[in-house]
This record gives structure tokens, C-alpha cells and sequence, in this order.
């Protein structure tokens, strides 16, 4: 494959413009220096020549070139189309856009190189360096969009997948967050049931408590009364006693000879107290489990 032709035209020859002594001073010693290599010397040297005299369209044009060795590739396109424009000599100005061309390929600026280069060539159709040049810079144009599609490609592949990591740490997040929540469920579920079988028994508790002090409560009352009612049986017995006594001693205290009216009456008040004798014996005996037999009288 045949090299890329980046040479560039500079302007060395004699002007056939009249300038001053300083001139020509600093594009002479601007041109010494351009081809010892010393190009930021060389650039100095073409500024100050165009400072001097802004229509010295020689040294803006070296001034580009030297920009250009010292790799300032906008500014050197600048001073070359600013040469191109000004310039009303068409091997000048082709030689301009040429080298504009140049600078702009070198800056990757493709699309301005190409339009640079087909200025030149439209000025100067045979310009072999020139056509070979527009060629290779549309064919880095085309491998540039290339590599853009493929990077645009990459970049939204690389997008969609990063939207895909985060839907699933999002998702992850969730599901962890889900899962915390369940088992936080769970543990509170669990604790209120301890809590509930808890107070469970506590109730449970409660009602035997409640239920053995209502038997004693009950057998209480029950031994109570039961109590009472034999305080009322003995003191009915007492009395009767005391009733009987009391018709003994009365008939003791009356005369033997008794009308039969008060005998009898002596006789009910005597078996009375008998029966009621027996009947506190049968309780008695009933009480402490023993039974002897009446006697027969």
C-alpha cells in the first residue's frame, strides 16, 4: 500500500512583495530555523513576521507549517485557511487547503479534511499527493464511523447489561428484603403464640386456683352449716333436757298422789326425753361409726 503523502508546502522562495528589513529579517531566520528542525524557534520567528506585517501571506503560510511540526494541527489548519481565503494566487491557495487538509487529518477531524482536500484538488486537479491524501482520509472517515457504530453498539450492549445488573440487584434486593420481612413474620408469629400459650397458662392457672378455692370456699360453707345445725340440734336437745328435768323435778316437788291427768301428762314428758335420748345416742353412735344395740324396756 503506497504511504500517506503529509509533506507539506512551505513557502522559502523571495517574495515579490516589497516588505520591510524586519520583514524579511524573521522570515529569513524563521526559514533557517524551520530546516535545522528547530520548529518552536521557527514558529516564534513566522509569528513575529505576521505581527509585523499581517499581509505577509508567506509567513502566515510557513507559520502554519511550522504549527503544524509542532503538532498544533487546529491552529495550523486555522493559519492554512486563513491563507487559502485571503490569497489570490491559486497555486498558493491550492497549496493552502492541501496542507489544511493535512492538519485536519492529523487532528482526526476526517469530514473537514476531506472538504479541505477537494478544495485543493478543485484548484488543482493533478495534484497526485493531494488525491491519494482525500482517499486515505475518507477511508479513516469510513473506519472511523465504523469503530463509532461498533462502539455505540458496545456502549448500548454495555448499557443493557448494566440495567440488567442493577434489575437484578434491585431484584435481589427485594427478595432479600422480602425474605427478612417473611422471617421477621415468622419470628413475631412465633413469639406471639410463646406469648399467647403463655398467657395461656397463666389463665389455666388462674381457673384451678379460682376453682380449688371455690371447693374449699364450698366445703367451708357446707361444714359450716353443718355445724350450725348441730348447735340447733343440741341446744333442741338441751331444751328438752331441761324440760324434762323440769317435769321430773316438778313431779318430785308434788304430793305421790298424782290426778290422773297429770300423770299422764308426767308420762308424755317422760318418753319424750327418752326418745330423745335414744335419738342423740343413734347420732352419736352414727358419727363415730359404732352401733350397739337399744335396750328393750
Amino acid at each position: 500500500m503506497r504511504n500517506l503523502q503529509l509533506s507539506l508546502w512551505l513557502v522559502l522562495w523571495s517574495s515579490v512583495v516589497a516588505f520591510g528589513q524586519t520583514d524579511r529579517e524573521q522570515m529569513r531566520k524563521g526559514n533557517q530555523l524551520y530546516k535545522a528542525g528547530d520548529y518552536p524557534s521557527s514558529l516564534e520567528a513566522y509569528k513575529k513576521a505576521v505581527e509585523i506585517n499581517p499581509n505577509n501571506r508567506q509567513a502566515l503560510f510557513n507559520q502554519g507549517d511550522a504549527a503544524y511540526k509542532n503538532e498544533k494541527y487546529a491552529d495550523a489548519a486555522a493559519h492554512f485557511e486563513e491563507v487559502a481565503n485571503a490569497s489570490n494566487d491559486p497555486d498558493m491557495k491550492a497549496k493552502a487547503y492541501h496542507n489544511q487538509g493535512n492538519a485536519l487529518l492529523q487532528a482526526k477531524e476526517f469530514e473537514k479534511s476531506i472538504e479541505a482536500f477537494k478544495k485543493s484538488l478543485r484548484i488543482s486537479p493533478g495534484d497526485a499527493h493531494t488525491r491519494y491524501n482525500l482517499s486515505y482520509a475518507k477511508k479513516k472517515l469510513k473506519e472511523k464511523q465504523q469503530n463509532q457504530q461498533e462502539q455505540d453498539q458496545k456502549d448500548q450492549n454495555q448499557q443493557e447489561q448494566d440495567q440488567k445488573d442493577q434489575n437484578q440487584q434491585e431484584q435481589n434486593q427485594k427478595d432479600q428484603n422480602q425474605q427478612e420481612q417473611d422471617q421477621k413474620g415468622q419470628n413475631q408469629q412465633g413469639q406471639d403464640q410463646d406469648q399467647k400459650d403463655q398467657n395461656q397458662q397463666e389463665q389455666d392457672q388462674k381457673d384451678q386456683n379460682q376453682q380449688e378455692q371455690d371447693q374449699k370456699d364450698q366445703n367451708q360453707q357446707e361444714q359450716d352449716q353443718k355445724d350450725q345445725n348441730q348447735q340447733g340440734q343440741d341446744q333442741k336437745d338441751q331444751n328438752q333436757q331441761e324440760k324434762g328435768q323440769q317435769a321430773q323435778n316438778q313431779q318430785e316437788q308434788e304430793p305421790r298422789t298424782l290426778s290422773r291427768q297429770n300423770a299422764e301428762r308426767l308420762l308424755n314428758a317422760l318418753k319424750e326425753l327418752e326418745n330423745a335420748e335414744q335419738q342423740n345416742r343413734k347420732k352419736r353412735r352414727h358419727k363415730h361409726g359404732t352401733v350397739t344395740k337399744d335396750k328393750d324396756w
